[in-house]
């Protein structure tokens, strides 16, 4: 008997899963209520500390870096339905993030909002292109490194990588534009 090959999906977590950009913000303007900020929709660089005045970037990621800022991101909008209907329809789902001092709260976040499993799975990887999938969902707007990828790279929307063409989805659409969807 032969089982179905499996097809893997490598999720990234910032900007993906978690909504990184109104989880910032709102810390932003909690710690910094006399400094202008910047909308989500106006974002044009993938690191959002280069976004800012250069002379606010070490406030910008003294935020980042704060202990309890990854446990408060909210969940992207759709992200926990579209990995439960990947899911059942039977993709293996991989979470790929870069490691870091936050790895713990990440990893934690993503049990709460996502489930053990998926937690304990997660990758932390500083170079994606060394994992082994069918695709990558990822904001990065140029996931590189030190391999070809085996994975496509899905282009997760948003406004600082729309000048990338090619495959993107966001979790509102992403049924209609999934590269196997009949």
């Amino acid at each position: 008997m032969t089982l179905p090959v499996r097809r893997h999906v490598l999720v990234d977590v910032d900007g993906v899963l978690a909504d990184f950009d109104r989880g910032f913000l709102h810390l932003w303007r909690t710690a910094h209520p006399d400094r202008p900020w910047l909308a989500p929709a106006a974002r044009r660089h993938f690191y959002l500390r280069e976004d800012y005045p250069s002379a606010w970037r070490d406030a910008v990621q003294a935020v980042i870096d704060a202990p309890g800022f990854y446990r408060q991101l909210p969940v992207m909008a759709g992200a926990q339905a579209a990995l439960a209907a990947l899911a059942a329809r039977g993709y293996r789902l991989t979470v790929c993030t870069s490691p870091g001092a936050t790895l713990a709260e990440r990893r934690a976040w993503l049990a709460e909002h996502f489930g053990p499993a998926l937690a304990q799975g997660m990758l932390a990887c500083a170079d994606k292109t060394q994992v082994d999938g069918d695709w990558l969902i990822d904001d990065n707007p140029a996931p590189s490194g030190a391999c070809a990828p085996r994975w496509r790279h899905i282009v997760f929307d948003q406004p600082y990588n729309r000048h990338v063409p090619g495959l993107r989805l966001n979790w509102q659409n992403w049924a209609q534009h999934w590269p196997e969807s009949g």
